[in-house]
């Protein structure tokens, strides 16, 4: 059995495929998987979350027999991560599926390198790889591509327990992602690229936040990075009823994460209780999650 948690981005989403940094962090939620050889060399993947045969399980069916060598596997899934809601709950899948095979002290490295073309694959042919890298290695990290590749730091700083909204609104980042941004990048450039800018920023900010452990500054830039992200077409009328509600009940920030278009927001600050009555007064169901944990 392995484990693998889900990652939220506190800055950068979209920004971070298109070179600018991004500051991700692990999740409470995660994903569990179960490795069994099989007699023969029948490979299967099995998640409570997909019937078998499911379109969603192409892609863990491919690592699932890149990583049988040949040989009969099932692998069992269990996620706690809500599917497509935004708390990159395919690379948890991806992750723990590995570990599962490989073992729980795999090379993280190694591991990234594998995983990253079937992340690709699950989000449209195009991915950062930003989130592999809070599934594999934990706690909160700043992340950037390079002409290299990705690259990564983590930065020190407590875990942080925050309300997740979740819209029950399924945000393939396959749109997102793959159509609407690079179809707003060929219609608005300048926009799309100062929006980028402006994100990237913010990202500095709140890494000297959190490591201060300074919670008001960081909901002001959370609050602005809600607003570019709005502004570029990524928020939702379920996100923005959530994202309104939890500040009208004294969270200090509030945003979405992920993809967009529906899926989660986070907020911080205030009382959490009253935040997350708040929030599912509004339709979303309203989690309880520590950031930025080990693995």
């Amino acid at each position: 059995m392995a484990h693998a948690p889900g990652n939220v981005f506190f800055a950068g989403e979209h920004a971070v495929v298109y070179g600018r940094p991004a500051l991700i962090a692990s999740t409470s939620l995660g994903c569990r998987a179960f490795a069994r050889r099989l007699s023969g060399g029948k490979v299967e993947v099995v998640s409570e979350a997909y019937p078998r045969g499911a379109p969603e399980l192409e892609i863990p069916l491919d690592l699932a027999r890149r990583l049988s060598g040949g040989r009969g596997l099932r692998i069992t899934v269990r996620s706690g991560v809500p599917p497509e809601s935004g708390m990159s709950s395919s690379t948890a899948v991806l992750v723990s599926m590995a570990r599962s095979v490989l073992g729980q002290g795999a090379d993280g490295r190694k591991l990234f390198d594998l995983l990253l073309p079937y992340q690709a694959g699950i989000h449209g042919g195009k991915a950062s790889g930003a989130e592999l890298v809070s599934s594999i290695f934990g706690g909160f990290h700043i992340v950037r591509r390079t002409g290299r590749g990705l690259a990564w730091r983590k930065i020190g700083a407590k875990p942080l327990k925050v309300v997740v909204g979740y819209t029950g609104i399924r945000a393939p980042t396959a749109f997102t992602v793959g159509r609407h941004i690079p179809e707003l990048m060929r219609r608005r450039p300048g926009f799309v690229k100062g929006s980028f800018a402006r994100i990237g920023r913010l990202v500095g900010g709140m890494a000297r936040s959190l490591r201060g452990g300074d919670v008001a500054r960081l909901s002001a830039l959370v609050n602005e990075n809600q607003a570019v992200l709005s502004a570029l077409g990524l928020s939702h009328r379920k996100l923005d009823h959530a994202i309104s509600a939890a500040l009208e009940a004294g969270a200090l920030g509030a945003k979405l994460s992920g993809g967009g278009r529906g899926g989660i927001m986070f907020a911080i600050g205030g009382d959490t209780g009253r935040v997350g009555a708040a929030i599912a007064g509004k339709g979303s169901k309203a989690m309880h999650v520590a950031l930025g944990g080990k693995v």
